[in-house]
């Protein structure tokens, strides 16, 4: 029906919008795409059509262009809850840093520490870009707050070795060695 809807008016904005994410919904990504890049060309500075635009893209790991239309979204979004931002730097985050960009990952992740202080993925990994980029100073008190975070919790053991090895790692660079080697041993 939206199809329909979309050859007799091909502007309706709102069955354009329903066409694309009943695409998305149905698995056909590369079609959805297509239907979301018309949106995002009629509405370049809307947070939501560009969020929305993302996910057939994320769908088929195409990190670089939905990573694209993230950043486009988070930069757009100047709503009060900044919804669309949050989401958006969630999803940029950990594509971000796969794809090498440890920077732009680390001006999503001080965000979201700063909106989010006691979620313990954002620490984690703001203070794995910090590390990564050889910031061990300011790495220390994000690895230690995650690390504690995680220990309280219980999480995932290799995900806790992980940080264990990063935070007794950045301890040693900054001269906190024996607080270090308790935690590499």
């Amino acid at each position: 029906n939206y199809k329909r809807a979309l050859e007799l008016d091909p502007d309706d904005q709102r069955s354009l919008s329903a066409y694309a994410t009943t695409l998305h919904k149905l698995a056909r990504y590369a079609e959805a795409a297509v239907e979301f890049d018309k949106l995002v060309q009629k509405n370049t500075g809307d947070a939501r059509t560009l969020f929305n635009a993302s996910l057939p893209y994320l769908e088929s790991d195409n990190n670089q262009k939905a990573v694209e239309l993230l950043l486009k979204s988070a930069d757009a979004d100047t709503s009060a809850d900044a919804g669309y931002r949050s989401r958006a730097y969630k999803l940029a985050g950990p594509r971000l840093i796969k794809m090498g960009r440890t920077a732009e990952a680390q001006k999503c992740y001080r965000w979201l520490v700063e909106r989010e202080p006691d979620v313990c993925d954002h620490r984690q990994w703001y203070g794995f870009t910090l590390f990564s980029t050889k910031d061990y100073k300011a790495a220390v008190p994000h690895l230690q707050k995650a690390y504690k975070c995680n220990e309280q919790q219980g999480g995932n053991e290799c995900k806790f070795n992980e940080l264990r090895w990063w935070l007794g790692y950045a301890l040693y660079e900054v001269g906190q060695k024996d607080d270090a080697y308790k935690l590499l041993e």
